[in-house]
């Protein structure tokens, strides 16, 4: 019986040392790799979330235990097959790498309907639609005249007329609109019988206020800008020069800067390019100024080709200048990311990355991209371009956290994943009424177009839910680590 204990002790003693260590390594996330390149390897893992979740998840043909949201833990280095499968959704699926000691986060994935869903929104002839950006409002036109203008609340799912009844502008056509991104309010010059009219209004949803503010307006006026927390003051640029309005008191203070070919507004701040191509940066009381580029010479080769250029500030000390032929330059090396045709521009909310699009190609620009390797120049920001086979891009907007990118080109609606490991793929999703626009709400999630009836041809506007913007939890990954190739917790 002695004997039999020794042999036993030796042989759990004899498993202890072996399998032990083993045991430990795999709880700190290595395995023992056995064949020709056999030995103990760190792993890492692949995160996957997609908006509808509860999607099958597949790797590499087999099916794996969890749905979506889901890890996979202790894969070998490698090359991945991901596959997920939802029921009337198209089939997703893309080859990621895992490389050891890192997450492969895949937390972003839009999972296409095979059938989109549709309902009418207005069931009225419609021309077209005027988004406001970054609002949650729009209007819709059903004619030439104030009183033809519907605003529609995205939160709500509602629309209401734009004034209501015998309002003193029923008859006031809008020509020209105003908008800047985040504001609640519109600018509209127009003409009536008793001549030419610039109204402001405020949209509340049912009870719009609508202001007459045609004798504070320059008539040759040719941009007018305010900032959302300063919705009282504007500056109007007209032949070289700014004016400033307060709205509130009625104040009018014109050519309040003279020499202009340029301006933008930011946290309070006016900048201005000059018409001796300096970049300069003042308060809203023109004092204190602050000239940003003093260099003349420099500031000729940027901006001395081009009469005119809408300055959009990135951060706090990025710009962007968008030429009115569609170049597009910035304070940033290189400096001069193209020398025209640029169509649009729309900062990202929460990074500074900036999307781009032109008659044939949509792109990104990514001011944090950092260089992680030292060369002996210095090298500038990022730019990408996503999608080059375009025929006539006309909107895009950010989608899904700015993971995805939704453009119209022609007639047909595009949505595009620009975080993937295989390349950019444009999926066409549908099709709008040729020539009109194209509204997404971030907020809601949906896309609000004009479409058409074949049987009488009538247009009306319709809602198409997208689930686009839903917010898809991944408690596993912290959000400092929403990358393709983080470090591991």
């Amino acid at each position: 019986m002695a004997v039999l204990r020794k042999i036993l002790f030796y042989i759990f003693t004899a498993i202890y040392i072996v399998f032990c260590p083993l045991v430990i390594l795999y709880a700190m996330g290595y395995i023992y790799r056995p064949g020709m390149e056999k030995g103990v390897v760190k792993t890492g893992l692949i995160a996957v979330a997609s908006s509808p979740s509860h999607a099958e998840v597949y790797m590499n043909k087999s099916r794996y235990s969890q749905l979506s949201p889901a890890v996979i833990n202790e894969l070998l280095p490698g090359e991945y097959s991901i596959q997920l499968e939802l029921e009337g959704y198209q089939k997703w699926d893309e080859t990621v790498p895992v490389v050891a000691e890192k997450a492969t986060v895949l937390d972003r994935i839009i999972l296409i309907p095979l059938k989109w869903t549709s309902k009418v929104f207005l069931p009225e002839k419609v021309k077209g639609i005027i988004p406001f950006p970054g609002s949650d409002f729009f209007l819709i036109q059903k004619g030439l005249r104030l009183s033809d203008l519907v605003l529609a609340g995205c939160k709500e799912e509602k629309y209401w007329p734009l004034i209501k009844g015998e309002a003193p502008f029923k008859e006031f056509k809008p020509a020209t609109y105003f908008f800047i991104e985040n504001s609640s309010s519109g600018i509209l010059r127009g003409s009536t019988s008793d001549g030419e009219k610039v109204i402001k209004i405020v949209f509340a949803g049912e009870e719009n206020k609508v202001k007459d503010i045609t004798g504070l307006f320059p008539k040759n006026a040719q941009k007018v800008k305010w900032e959302p927390q300063s919705e009282n003051k504007l500056f109007i640029f007209q032949d070289g020069s700014i004016t400033r309005v307060e709205l509130d008191t009625g104040a009018v203070y014109p050519k309040y800067v003279s020499g202009v070919k340029g301006y933008g507004l930011s946290g309070g701040k006016l900048y201005v390019i000059t018409s001796e191509n300096l970049f300069v940066e003042t308060d809203y009381e023109n004092t204190g100024k602050n000239v940003l580029l003093d260099d003349e010479k420099l500031g000729k080769k940027l901006f001395g080709q081009t009469e005119y250029f809408d300055i959009k500030a990135v951060a706090d000390d990025t710009f962007l200048f968008l030429g009115e032929n569609g170049e597009l330059l910035s304070n940033r090396l290189p400096y001069r990311f193209a020398d025209g045709g640029i169509r649009g521009v729309k900062c990202a909310a929460d990074s500074p990355r900036v999307l781009i699009w032109n008659k044939n190609k949509v792109g990104i620009l990514d001011f944090g991209a950092e260089e992680t390797q030292k060369t002996a120049f210095e090298k500038g920001p990022s730019l990408r371009w996503v999608h080059m086979k375009g025929s006539n891009i006309r909107q895009a907007f950010w989608v899904y956290k700015e993971s995805h990118v939704l453009f119209v080109d022609q007639n047909k609606v595009f949505l595009l994943g620009i975080e993937e490991f295989e390349g950019f793929k444009a999926k066409q999703i549908f099709s709008i009424k040729s020539g009109s626009s194209l509204y997404f709400s971030d907020t809601t999630g949906k896309v609000y177009y004009v479409g058409s009836l074949a049987k009488d041809g009538v247009s009306f506007g319709e809602i198409v839910s997208s689930s686009a913007s839903a917010v898809i939890p991944f408690p596993q990954i912290e959000e400092k680590n929403r990358e393709k190739q983080s470090d591991e917790k």
